[in-house]
């Protein structure tokens, strides 16, 4: 009896393990493939702001952080001039 059930388990683990393969395979529409085990498992680790502060200005001691506010004509001038319209109009 236990062979019977180890036997069918055997064999539902060989029919699910393509449908479980398949369902971790990633599309990469601009690469129009699908991405590698390898390229799955990289990870990107990004500084915070703090980090890459300190990090290009290591000698500063002081940061000073200001936001630049652009007047509808000058975001139209600019958006002419460059050729593409953008949505910030704080930087």
């Amino acid at each position: 009896m236990i062979s019977r059930w180890f036997v069918l388990l055997l064999a539902l683990s060989f029919v699910m393990t393509p449908a479980m393969v398949r369902a971790e395979r990633v599309w990469d529409s601009e690469l129009k493939r699908y991405l590698t085990e390898q390229e799955m498992s990289m990870a990107e680790v990004y500084l915070t702001e703090e980090e890459a502060l300190k990090l290009m200005f290591p000698k500063s001691e002081h940061i000073k952080k200001e936001l630049l506010r652009v007047s509808a004509d000058k975001k139209i001038v600019i958006e002419e001039r460059i050729g593409w319209k953008f949505p910030e109009d704080v930087f």
